[in-house]
């Protein structure tokens, strides 16, 4: 059993975060935590504990594991992980267990001031998911706010140059942002801490937490696709291999009424689609 405690709210004179403390069978307690910046700490959600339970369901399947969730959860949330996402990844690979999900549920919707997002990771797919939804005439789907993860870098690097490669991309990112005159949101987490090491195995869970986590100021956020086109949707042996591959059924099931819109960016093109783009 993986129990997630009860969700507190800290800050200093920078940063504001979220922290609960994950309680696994047979391992010493984790605090989880999900960090940003102290000026959208407002929009930090506390009283249900979505964010951090998509954020390890991935493990739990692997790992054998219930999860308990000492604040309530959206009751539709759970509905569509266990009935629809949970029991088909199951199915679909017998090294995953069917995770039950024990908590108070609650139908509360979560008022948001309407933002859209989508990730800036200086990458084709994430370019691609700016380009086609920054000018976009809906005002529901037009992109008001980007999003990036302070301490994760693409691709693979020494312990000795991490931070060097972290900084550095974020100064870029940061350009790009101004340039666009979008707003930047930097997040932090330590999340990957607990998690299996590779990251392309949990990444749209990663994601997810985080923009749940700001669920008070998204109403919409773009998951850019991974490179390929939806004809490479896969839910066969899903334990492990890359996550993004099931990206349709992941983003479908945490999509809720009262919550975040979640939307596929880019995920009808291939990589040369992309590039023309």
């Amino acid at each position: 059993m993986i129990t997630i405690g009860k969700i507190q709210y800290k800050e200093n004179e920078e940063t504001a975060r979220i922290e609960t403390n994950v309680k696994t069978d047979g391992q010493k307690d984790f605090i989880l935590f999900f960090e940003v910046e102290k000026k959208w700490g407002q929009y930090l959600v506390t009283d249900r504990a979505d964010a951090f339970l998509v954020g390890i369901l991935n493990q739990a399947m692997l790992r054998g594991h219930d999860i308990r969730c000492e604040n309530p959860v959206s009751a539709e949330l759970k509905i569509m992980l266990e009935r629809q996402l949970i029991c088909t990844l199951a199915k679909h690979d017998p090294k995953l267990h069917a995770t039950k999900i024990y908590a108070e549920l609650t139908e509360k919707p979560l008022e948001n001031v309407g933002a859209v997002g989508t990730g800036l990771s200086m990458g084709l797919d994430s370019f691609t998911t700016i380009a086609e939804n920054y000018n976009i005439k809906s005002s529901k789907a037009r992109l008001t706010h980007l999003l990036t993860f302070t301490n994760l870098v693409g691709g693979f690097y020494n312990k000795s140059n991490w931070d060097y490669c972290a900084d550095r991309l974020f100064t870029r990112e940061k350009h790009v942002a101004e340039e666009l005159k979008l707003p930047l949101v930097a997040v932090n987490t330590n999340l990957p801490k607990y998690m299996h090491p590779r990251v392309d195995y949990y990444v749209t869970y990663m994601l997810i937490m985080a923009v749940m986590s700001l669920g008070k100021l998204f109403q919409a956020y773009y998951i850019s696709s991974n490179g390929e086109d939806f004809s490479y949707f896969d839910i066969k042996d899903s334990g492990l291999h890359d996550c993004e591959v099931y990206d349709l059924l992941t983003i479908h099931c945490c999509t809720l009424q009262g919550g975040v819109r979640f939307l596929s960016g880019g995920g009808e093109k291939d990589r040369l689609d992309k590039l023309r783009v």
